[in-house]
């Protein structure tokens, strides 16, 4: 290697070493509110970890599981059973949903996956970045969970990441509130379902932005190290005495019409990989007028007919 090139090596590296300190300085200068919807993770685990000795029912998956659930319902069906909602936000990524729960999972436990669809393609390994630069400076004991994969886009993400940390600095200091949202910390009951959208009562949805939306050029390039990493989890559960299964999230009625072909590949390689699931995709597409902003958060009214119908193929299905 010439002179030259040696130099330009070191100038390279020690820019993005220092551009990576600026980084994470700036993250401590501005933190992540208190309140923040994504501080959640933490909280569902502590929950999980206080039952951890009970028999549990435990759902995985992302936001259509946090808005998509009445687990007082699953709980009244299973009695014998401490009911726990782990969604929260799909760009935590399977992967991450997973290693999160393996440690608290026992003996007669049951366990039900409901993974959004993007995480056959671009989220198995996450692209949360508020999450992973909050472990990152406020609870390095969870860095085990992230993965090399998401670093790139955690990367892509980190300037909206920090704006979002300014704008809420500023505001703080104008001592103007934040506005109402119904994505905050404390919007989680006890089970860990969401339950601040009770008074919405119709989709804030636009039908003209998801008219031409479909899965049809959608590359579910991590399908099969997806459909892996869940059949290795299984295995793990079949260890520890637990049953492990598969469900499918809540998904907007005109989108699944225009990707019946694409979601149902998955659904097949699935059921080929030999995995227990409980239903199909088809059975979990509800009208468009049902959801709340986005085509996987359904409204508080809409989650209560999804756990009815989940509870009833959980009953029909669970062995």
């Amino acid at each position: 290697m010439s002179i030259f090139k040696l130099k330009s090596f070191w100038v390279i590296l020690l820019s993005l070493l220092a551009t990576a300190g600026i980084c994470v300085a700036l993250l401590f200068v501005f933190p992540l509110p208190e309140t923040n919807y994504i501080k959640a993770f933490y909280d569902k685990e502590m929950k999980l970890k206080s039952i951890a000795d009970a028999k549990k029912i435990i759902f995985i998956g992302g936001s259509n599981l946090a808005f998509g659930l009445h687990s007082d319902m699953v709980q009244k069906a299973y009695p014998d059973y401490q009911v726990i909602n782990m969604g929260l936000n799909a760009g935590v990524g399977l992967k991450t949903m997973i290693d999160q729960v393996q440690p608290y999972v026992g003996k007669d436990d049951i366990v039900i996956i409901t993974p959004e669809y993007e995480q056959f393609s671009n989220l198995f390994f996450g692209n949360s970045a508020d999450l992973y630069l909050e472990v990152l400076i406020d609870q390095p004991r969870f860095i085990k969970l992230m993965s090399i994969h998401s670093v790139p886009s955690i990367l892509e993400a980190f300037p909206s990441a920090l704006q979002i940390r300014a704008i809420a600095m500023l505001q703080k200091a104008l001592g103007k509130d934040a506005p109402p949202s119904v994505y905050k910390r404390d919007a989680f009951n006890q089970f860990g379902d969401v339950n601040s959208h009770t008074e919405v009562d119709s989709t804030k949805l636009d039908p003209r932005e998801y008219a031409d939306v479909s899965y049809k050029d959608t590359k579910f390039r991590n399908k099969e190290a997806a459909i892996a990493y869940i059949k290795g989890f299984r295995d793990y559960c079949s260890g520890k005495e637990a049953r492990m299964y598969i469900g499918y999230p809540v998904f907007l009625h005109s989108i699944y019409q225009r990707s019946t072909k694409e979601i149902n590949s998955i659904h097949e390689a699935i059921t080929a990989a030999g995995i227990d699931v409980l239903y199909s995709p088809a059975q979990s597409v509800y009208a468009d007028t049902l959801f709340l902003d986005t085509t996987y958060h359904l409204l508080y009214r809409g989650s209560a007919i999804r756990t009815a119908d989940l509870v009833g193929y959980m009953q029909a299905g669970i062995r």
